[in-house]
């Protein structure tokens, strides 16, 4: 008897870290060692509706970023109350999954009755939705889409690199 707990399942590709998103308090100088001279390239900069930007996604990969957050402008934006999480142990907010049928993990998640949020698109255009995992952590199983910005680019400032 097979035991293997992945028998019967359809993958198209195995499962891919998308992103990893970090807030930081002081976000040009986060990027300036982090997607520096030696660091990786800015894909495109999340704006709030005024236009400022709030965060910088860093590629590290062909879908792979690392993505870096102006705490209180994203938080915000989204009406999160800052005092709370500023007070949070750590300032990893979420790890992000690519899949691919997004649409169809929903509904197996909706008929094994595991609370998730919508379908939705993110800031950069791709698909997502959010569940929690056991111990509470944020999770984001993400589809990009052909206008996903972590992929096909977005940032109308220049990177933090010398010529």
């Amino acid at each position: 008897m097979d035991t293997d707990p992945w028998v019967g399942w359809k993958w198209l590709h195995a499962p891919t870290v998308a992103h990893v998103r970090i807030h930081t308090n002081d976000l040009e100088a986060v990027v300036a060692v982090s997607g520096g001279s030696l660091g990786p390239p800015v894909r495109f900069r999340p704006r709030n509706d005024d236009g400022g930007t709030v965060g910088v996604h860093l590629g590290c990969g062909r879908t792979t970023l690392l993505e870096l957050f102006d705490q209180d402008p994203v938080l915000a934006m989204f009406g999160v109350d800052t005092a709370v999480l500023r007070a949070a142990p750590t300032r990893l907010r979420h790890s992000c999954c690519e899949v691919t049928g997004l649409e169809p993990m929903k509904a197996r998640l909706d008929s094994a009755q595991i609370p998730s949020l919508e379908l939705g698109t993110g800031l950069g255009d791709a698909l997502q939705i959010w569940i929690g995992d056991p111990d509470g952590n944020a999770v984001e199983p993400m589809e990009h889409t052909a206008t996903s910005r972590q992929l096909v680019g977005d940032d109308p400032l220049p990177a933090a690199r010398p010529a």
